[in-house]
């Protein structure tokens, strides 16, 4: 072969005897250092560090992208595509990453099972490198000695935003890493030795979740809900301590929007329960009925759906009555509805809804509905956005071309969700009864097509609208 024509854009030129490259027409070279910032920034992290070994420019803008970072999560399946075979990143590799963005996080979140390192190396992990942090989400996390704790701590002194979900955290171990009078928002799921002996120095708290918290003083609660009549959200999901006296606290707190709860408290009746429809603000409801309760909490709905001010509703382990259908019918404001772990979820039940001009998300898993019922439900509300059908059984590959008409012209992408599974949602299958006039096109979309995780089950997220645009050409 002979030499490329010199207006490539890298020349092979010989000088004294040698091939040598001249790259001085590189097109890369010809931009500036803002323009390669902006082709730079839509690089994940491991392809930007990757980068920096191009050369020393590219290495210098690469730290002026990082310095824009921050949030991170080291759980995203973007920073661990890398290690897939491993499920963990290892401790070089998260090293790299903190010590180039760690300076600029203000959101962490990670699971301890995501590192490669033992529950002793990762609180001075934690400690070394982030430093500005405002948000911390941790998932199963042990903190068990002062030495970690003050490792911690240092780069906790800013923090506002807490999560600590299954930490066997205490209240030794908050106050320890914590400034707690500057909290706002603290959640502390799956968290049974605490206590509550720091509610005492909560401050500027709005936000608190003690989901699964079983040991806490309920005299020390009360305490609490007197001292905070502005709190704005509160979860006691699966607390077996609370009693008729602190539901009538909870019931006190007129500024609260969020509200999570179960049915199967202690000594309580029915009538304990309703005053809590009365809270003037409430908008998020989240109602955990439990298997074994004896009450199903169908009195509360309709107390609570005539005043007819939720946002979003969330009934687990809910039977369908009757009597849940016709709170449904009353409540025209929902936007997200979530019925996933509620038996006897059926085509009725979609059809009492009644949030048709409101409601942009709909979980329905497991549920026996039909296609033809779906459709409807679908062709009526315009503004739905998410739509989860994981394990529905009468659900497959063949209901899509059934609503694609209903989808055309909206604004929006309906993202569905279902078991990316060989007999019901079939790729191929797709591909053959949308290949139209522009395979190409169509055979592109399922090609971004995201594979997600859920509750260990595979989901393929589906872009409809698109899917509606290509049946169309």
């Amino acid at each position: 072969m002979g030499l490329p024509p010199s207006n490539m854009d890298i020349d092979i030129v010989e000088q004294n005897g040698m091939l040598e490259y001249d790259d001085s027409n590189l097109i890369l070279k010809m931009l500036d250092d803002d323009c390669l910032f902006h082709i730079l920034s839509y690089l994940n992290l491991q392809e930007l560090i990757r980068v920096e070994e191009v050369c020393e420019r590219f290495e210098a803008v690469a730290q002026q992208v990082y310095k824009t970072y921050t949030t991170l999560d080291f759980s995203d399946h973007l920073l661990r595509n890398k290690f897939a075979m491993q499920k963990q990143i290892p401790i070089a590799e998260a090293t790299a990453i903190a010590s180039r963005v760690g300076p600029s996080i203000h959101t962490l979140t990670a699971k301890a099972s995501t590192f490669r390192m033992n529950d002793h190396q990762i609180p001075n992990f934690v400690g070394m490198y982030f430093k500005k942090l405002r948000n911390v989400n941790f998932h199963w996390f042990k903190i068990m000695d002062d030495e970690s704790l003050a490792e911690m701590a240092t780069a906790f002194t800013g923090v506002t935003v807490v999560k600590l979900d299954g930490c066997d955290a205490t209240d030794k171990v908050l106050q320890g890493l914590f400034k707690v009078d500057q909290l706002e928002v603290l959640e502390l799921p799956n968290n049974p030795e605490i206590n509550g002996t720091f509610f005492v120095e909560l401050r500027n708290i709005r936000d608190i979740n003690l989901e699964c918290c079983h040991n806490v003083n309920p005299q020390l609660f009360r305490q609490f809900c007197e001292e905070h009549p502005n709190l704005r959200s509160l979860n006691v999901r699966n607390c077996s301590w609370i009693d008729r006296i602190c539901l009538q606290h909870i019931a006190a707190l007129s500024n609260l929007e969020t509200l999570g709860i179960s049915a199967n408290y202690r000594i309580i009746s029915m009538n304990d329960y309703l005053i809590l429809a009365d809270l003037p603000k409430l908008k998020h409801l989240q109602i955990d009925c439990g298997k074994n309760s004896e009450w199903n909490m169908d009195e509360l709905l309709l107390k609570v759906s005539i005043h007819n001010q939720l946002e979003s509703l969330v009934l687990m382990d809910k039977e369908i009555t009757a009597d849940t259908e016709k709170s449904l019918r009353y409540l025209t404001n929902i936007k997200e509805l979530d019925l996933s772990s509620s038996s006897k979820c059926t085509d009725t039940t979609l059809e009492s809804l009644s949030c048709e001009n409101t409601l942009q998300r709909l979980e329905i898993q497991w549920a026996p509905v039909t296609p033809k019922g779906l459709e409807m439900l679908i062709k009526r509300c315009p503004h739905l956005r998410m739509l989860n059908v994981v394990k529905c059984p009468n659900i497959n590959g063949d209901f899509v071309p059934q609503i694609l008409e209903h989808l055309k012209g909206r604004p929006h992408m309906l993202e569905m969700l279902a078991n990316d599974h060989p007999r019901t949602f079939p790729r191929k299958k797709f591909e053959k009864i949308y290949t139209g006039r522009n395979s190409s096109k169509l055979k592109k979309l399922f090609t971004k097509s995201t594979k997600l995780q859920y509750n260990n089950a595979e989901r393929t997220s589906i872009n409809l609208r698109n899917i509606a645009d290509v049946s169309a050409l």
